[in-house]
C-alpha cells in the first residue's frame, strides 16, 4: 500500500455515533440542513454557519479544506433559505437575491459555463431579487 492511499483512507475514516452529541455550546441554533457530507446551519439572528467535508468548495469559505466544527460564512446579509447537495450548496440571502458555491461540473450552480469545475465561495446567480 503507498502512502498516497493510507492518507487518503485516514483522512476519509469515518465514526459513527449511536446517540445524538452536541455541536459545540452554542444554543441559538434556528435551522439546518444536510448535504451529501457537510451541513450548513443559521442562527436565530440569520447568520449561516458551514462544516463538514469542502473537497468542491461546497462550504463557501473560499477554500476546500474540510472543517470540523461550525465556521461562519462570511456575510454581511442574513441567509433566509439554503440547501446542501452533493457537493454543493445554494442560498437566498435577506435581499432575495440567489447565491451558489461548490461543485459545478454539471452546471448545479446555475451559472453560465465558467470553465471551473468548483467554486469555493457564494457567487450571485442572475440579478433577479424575487427568488423569496
Amino acid at each position: 500500500m503507498s502512502l498516497g492511499s493510507q492518507r487518503w483512507r485516514t483522512k476519509w475514516h469515518h465514526i459513527f455515533l449511536s446517540s445524538p452529541v452536541q455541536v459545540g455550546s452554542d444554543t441559538d441554533w434556528e435551522s439546518l440542513v444536510c448535504g451529501l457530507d457537510h451541513v450548513l446551519a443559521r442562527k436565530n439572528t440569520g447568520s449561516l454557519w458551514v462544516w463538514g467535508n469542502n473537497n468542491f468548495g461546497q462550504l463557501g469559505n473560499s477554500s476546500i479544506f474540510e472543517c470540523h466544527r461550525p465556521t461562519l460564512l462570511n456575510s454581511s446579509l442574513e441567509w433566509i433559505l439554503f440547501s446542501g447537495g452533493d457537493g454543493y450548496s445554494i442560498g437566498v440571502k435577506s435581499d432575495n437575491c440567489l447565491w451558489s458555491w461548490g461543485k459545478n461540473d454539471d452546471g448545479q450552480l446555475a451559472l453560465p459555463h465558467t470553465g471551473l469545475p468548483e467554486i469555493s465561495y457564494p457567487i450571485q446567480i442572475g440579478a433577479l431579487i424575487d427568488w423569496s
